[in-house]
């Protein structure tokens, strides 16, 4: 008999964190049930995670679970949806355009010895990503930001979801991470995306929305998804539409993974 695969979706959100030098938010629980349910109507096993359950171990141990589960044929879609603070550190092996390597930080995160510990780091997903052979449709959405700079164009009632590193913020070489255009992601069609809240100069904000508290791009995702459009490329225009008719500056980046 075969086996019936599945479809799985881990869904974090994080307003509390267990370093007092860590800002708490306000809307990144929320963001977490509100997409936990919409994965879970579309036919994704759910695994949700939040505030102290949210550890370093915990999210990279359901990610490298369910990368062998992947490759041993047993799931058909993965999703990693992540609400909480980002930060950035300085990239050593020299792949990133700007010198920065942009890192999620978890519930667990702590300054140690001048840097961050635990982070999740965009190399660490990169090669987690590289580790999964089968050919099945993937996604990250993160609704977390990397660069402090822009942060006078967080609307009232807000705030940044960004944590500087020990120090301040460090000055980026090059010019900021940017995806892909709505067009290129239409045209190209990918399987395996990463959905971003903001672009790599501009903060994400976590905002008082129809008097709830919610990422600003969690919400604007959650209404475009439920209008089951198409392609990732229209789905990308309606959630930077959305954004702005709210008056957020952010403009959400989509990728294609490798």
């Amino acid at each position: 008999m075969d086996r019936k695969m599945i479809k799985k979706a881990l869904v974090v959100g994080i307003n509390s964190y267990k370093s007092s030098a860590v800002p708490r938010l306000n809307g990144c629980v929320n963001d977490m049930e509100d997409i936990a349910a919409l994965m879970s109507s579309i036919g994704y096993e759910v695994f949700k995670l939040r505030d102290e359950a949210a550890t370093h171990s915990a999210i990279t141990g359901w990610l490298n679970e369910a990368r062998a589960q992947a490759n041993a044929g047993v799931v058909s879609g993965l999703v990693y949806f992540h609400a909480g603070h980002g930060t950035q550190i300085k990239d050593t092996g020299g792949e990133e355009a700007d010198g920065l390597d942009e890192g999620i930080l978890t519930y667990d995160s702590a300054q140690v010895g001048g840097a961050w510990s635990n982070l999740i780091l965009d190399d660490w997903m990169s090669e987690w990503m590289k580790g999964i052979t089968a050919l099945i449709p993937i996604g990250i959405i993160a609704d977390t930001c990397y660069s402090g700079g822009m942060n006078r164009d967080i609307p009232p009632q807000s705030s940044p979801r960004f944590v500087s590193p020990p120090g301040g913020s460090h000055i980026p070489t090059g010019a900021p991470r940017i995806g892909l255009s709505p067009m290129e992601i239409t045209r190209k069609d990918p399987d395996r995306i990463m959905f971003s809240a903001c672009r790599g100069d501009q903060t994400a904000a976590d905002a008082l929305i129809d008097g709830r508290w919610r990422g600003a791009f969690s919400w604007a995702y959650g209404v475009a998804a439920r209008e089951r459009i198409r392609s990732n490329g229209a789905l990308l225009l309606r959630v930077r539409s959305l954004i702005q008719q709210k008056g957020f500056v952010q403009i959400p980046q989509m990728e294609i993974l490798p």
